[in-house]
């Protein structure tokens, strides 16, 4: 059976989502209720922080067995370390651009809940909220081209390839995270269709094409799995899908050269949907058109990083957000729910804010629904009643689709 990435996470993120909401939606930066003064130097703070995830990740990873009083313990320490470390980073680098300050805002906000989860006695859920906060990590970093070669695994870390390989990524050595997950992968003498193992593969696809930009080299490697005998079938034929999906994308650009914007508008409206005939954009893909939405996420990530242009950020923000859902919660933590509040909220006069409505409302319906109906929270809706009443009567005209 194949693992389902978007129904746990929509478990986890419904029973927390009003106190999430609560924190996102203050506006703050930090979670402390002091202002921090400190002035240390942004390295100091990222090399403490990568000392807490070091400590933190073997434990994040231990599936299969649960956290002992000891590792509780210890875990709640790094934690509130974690939470003085990013809370410094959210006064500092966060404001110097949009991705980074709603991805600093979720990491903020998953460490406190995740926080108040152990206190709660409930240590399974606190331990998959840490792991989406690992993956906020991730997506903040990726993209902003800029390794942090001067974080280095200790030797618990490069122990185990997989950890390795996670740090790695974090911290944007993508050609060391490619290594690693490489070896992990062929120490393994079965290839299930579990966490680890797709995520492994997800992160070599994702860096391949948005980091090293480097089909030839992702195609071979997937080719090479794919005729082991130890490979589960799921997964053998996930990753023949992606191999045809590369090699699609090749024929419909070069991957190796930033496109304009207006070329960049067009692919999002090609692949991701929201012409005529979709009022909103699909929620999940064929495996073989994966591969270049994976791409496509990276550039809109780049344009938006790299936006000066105001009118430009809120059509970005939406077709980030698209493209994040797209996904499934595969390949990053999704921010897209946030990326569409930020559209809403602060350019509520542009016309695209109200395509950013309709798809954010008709997320919340697929979010809340299930066997037995649609059942949407009673201030979820007053939310959604609040966006309404702020895109659609601000002097907007009629919803334009983008890029139309």
């Amino acid at each position: 059976m194949r693992v389902s990435r978007v129904q746990p996470l929509r478990l986890l993120w419904s029973q927390l989502r009003p106190a999430a909401l609560a924190i996102l939606l203050s506006g703050a930066t930090g979670l402390h209720a002091e202002p921090v003064s400190s002035v240390e130097p942004v390295t100091d703070t990222m090399h403490k922080l990568a000392s807490d995830v070091q400590v933190l990740l073997p434990l994040i990873y231990q599936y299969d067995k649960p956290a002992t009083l000891t590792d509780k313990m210890l875990v709640n320490n790094r934690i509130d370390s974690l939470l003085t470390h990013v809370d410094k980073l959210a006064s500092s680098v966060a404001p110097r651009s949009a991705t980074y300050q709603i991805s600093y805002q979720v990491l903020l906000s998953q460490l406190q809940l995740a926080q108040l989860e152990f206190a709660s006695g409930r240590g399974a859920m606190g331990m998959n909220l840490l792991r989406s906060a690992t993956s906020v990590c991730a997506t903040c970093h990726t993209q902003d081209e800029r390794a942090a070669t001067w974080l280095t695994p200790d030797s618990a870390a490069l122990a185990d390839a997989f950890i390795a390989g996670e740090f790695l990524f974090m911290t944007r050595q993508y050609d060391g995270a490619f290594n690693a997950y490489e070896n992990w992968l062929r120490q393994q003498k079965t290839l299930e269709y579990d966490k680890r193992t797709l995520t492994a593969f997800e992160r070599l696809l994702l860096t391949a094409l948005q980091m090293q930009k480097s089909p030839q080299a992702i195609t071979g490697l997937l080719g090479e799995f794919i005729q082991r005998d130890n490979i589960n079938g799921l997964l053998k034929n996930d990753l023949s899908d992606w191999v045809d999906g590369i090699h699609e994308l090749q024929t419909l650009t070069s991957i190796t050269t930033h496109p304009e914007p207006d070329a960049l508008k067009t692919m999002a409206t090609d692949w991701l949907g929201n012409g005529e005939s979709e009022p909103v954009g699909r929620i999940v893909i064929q495996e073989s058109r994966r591969p270049r939405i994976v791409w496509l996420r990276g550039e809109l990530y780049r344009a938006l990083t790299y936006e000066t242009d105001p009118a430009m950020i809120a059509d970005w923000l939406y077709w980030l957000a698209l493209s994040d859902r797209v996904l499934e919660y595969r390949f990053y933590y999704s921010l897209a729910d946030m990326y569409l509040k930020q559209c809403m909220l602060e350019y509520s006069d542009d016309p695209i804010a109200q395509s950013c409505y309709s798809e954010y409302e008709n997320y919340i319906v697929y979010f809340y629904s299930g066997s037995s109906g649609t059942h949407i929270p009673p201030e979820v809706k007053v939310e959604l009643e609040s966006l309404k009443h702020k895109v659609f009567n601000t002097g907007a005209s009629t919803s334009t689709p983008p890029g139309g």
